[in-house]
């Protein structure tokens, strides 16, 4: 099956389903085996990370080590990816703009309405590219995201 683009209409950028599907059902089939520790030749550890791996946020590899290593994520690694505990940066930049368009126009409506204008363009943005990357890490459709 050929499933045409919703951009690009019928000029070849089609995508193959079955081979998205097929490819999606390997890589699931491929980490749930690895995860259970069901392939010999590919297999981990998990392991804390030492105190100066720790303290200087880095890993000291075993480049000869014939097994993966997972590391424990106390400090939830993964959020840094967010906006989550971005609040202050993004609270100062949205004053300094404010003030700056203040400072400018000398009208405060101005100035908070160019504020909300390019808070909504950043919000865009990152939905847009986080949608886009959700979309090809999950082989699912963007059309699909909510």
């Amino acid at each position: 099956l050929k499933m045409k683009s919703l951009m690009g209409g019928g000029g070849g950028g089609g995508v193959d389903i079955n081979r998205s599907v097929q490819a999606y059902n390997n890589m699931n089939r491929f980490l749930a085996a690895f995860l259970e520790h069901a392939l010999k030749d590919l297999d981990y550890h998990v392991k804390d990370k030492m105190f100066v791996e720790a303290l200087l946020d880095i890993e000291f590899s075993d480049a000869a080590a014939d097994k993966g290593v997972f590391y424990i994520d106390n400090g939830h690694s993964f959020d840094s990816v967010l906006f989550y505990g971005a609040e202050f940066s993004l609270f100062s930049f949205e004053l300094m703009l404010f003030t700056s368009v203040l400072i400018w126009f000398d009208n405060s409506l101005t100035a908070g309405l160019v504020t909300i204008f390019v808070a909504k363009i950043i919000a865009y943005i990152r939905d847009l590219g986080g949608k886009s990357n959700l979309a090809k890490k999950t082989l699912i459709d963007e059309r699909f995201l909510i």
